[in-house]
């Protein structure tokens, strides 16, 4: 039986599982998506030094957060950023 995954704040502590689970889902990606723009280390540093101090939830699919209320505020073709990649940006309400 399939259920809803648990949707929870990051902690702090786990950005290196964090920075991983990104890195091993871009890497299996390719060539659909380009490969990061930068090192496997530095990614790792930019999400336990960028990313996690700011407000980060865990989940999964855009179907998921569009179920769950999050608003989709940007859609981009990947023109306008490093890697050249689509990205979807969302910002919850609640």
């Amino acid at each position: 039986m399939l259920t809803d995954p648990l949707v929870r704040r990051a902690r702090l502590d786990e950005g290196l599982q964090i920075a991983t689970v990104w890195l091993a889902a871009r890497h299996a990606a390719a060539p659909a998506i380009p490969a990061p723009a930068h090192s496997d280390d530095d990614v790792r540093r930019w999400f336990a030094e960028e990313v996690l101090p700011s407000q980060v939830w865990v989940a999964e699919s855009h179907r998921f957060y569009e179920r769950h209320g999050f608003a989709l505020v940007e859609s981009t073709d990947g023109r306008g950023n490093e890697e050249q990649a689509p990205d979807r940006r969302y910002r919850w309400s609640g």
